[in-house]
């Protein structure tokens, strides 16, 4: 996944250069992911590096396993709905990622939870790669459930140095570039 954004509705936002995303396929419309690696991450309010080790300020890796599963999603302006991949922890009590950002006294404990969904582009096509769209608007998910289903939404969890957490909706922004050994269809129908 090329540059990423994360905003929440109070407008507080967090950037990556690059995410990667590692994992398979587990059925026809499911897969899991064992590894997650965002390089080049900051919080854009105090310019403060987030990270998952100290040692390696910018970077945020986490083995947490993911599962995803392929849907239809609002938004088509056509008769073919459009298709999405909603992805979230395994693990329900656990997040999608955890991370410290900041330095020193100004350290903040950022987990993000829920799920997030994203619009797969070249469908219909036998590809060996495809693209995943993740729009937001104003710190909302768009999409943030499949058609007829529930909404799940995307969560920051902050916790400062001290007393008090904050929780509150984040939207994602980006495009990731779904690299496949063989090729594959997706399909709209």
């Amino acid at each position: 996944m090329s540059g990423v954004e994360l905003v929440t509705v109070t407008k507080s936002k967090i950037t990556c250069n690059d995410i990667q995303l590692t994992g398979e396929y587990t059925g026809p419309k499911t897969e899991k992911v064992t590894n997650v690696l965002m390089q080049g991450c900051f919080d854009v309010g105090p310019r403060f590096s987030c990270y998952t080790n100290p040692l390696e300020p910018g970077t945020i890796e986490s083995e947490n396993p993911l599962v995803g599963e392929l849907g239809f999603i609002p938004g088509s302006k056509t008769a073919l709905p459009w298709v999405g991949w909603d992805l979230k922890s395994e693990n329900p009590l656990m997040p999608i990622v955890s991370f410290t950002c900041g330095e020193g006294g100004g350290v903040l404990l950022i987990k993000l939870e829920g799920s997030v969904i994203g619009r797969v582009k070249k469908t219909d096509l036998m590809v060996s790669e495809f693209g995943i769209t993740y729009k937001q608007s104003e710190g909302k998910q768009i999409p943030s459930a499949f058609t007829g289903g529930e909404e799940d939404v995307l969560t920051e969890v902050t916790q400062p140095i001290g007393p008090g957490t904050k929780s509150e909706q984040v939207g994602l922004a980006g495009l990731e570039v779904v690299t496949n050994a063989e090729p594959l269809e997706i399909k709209e129908k």
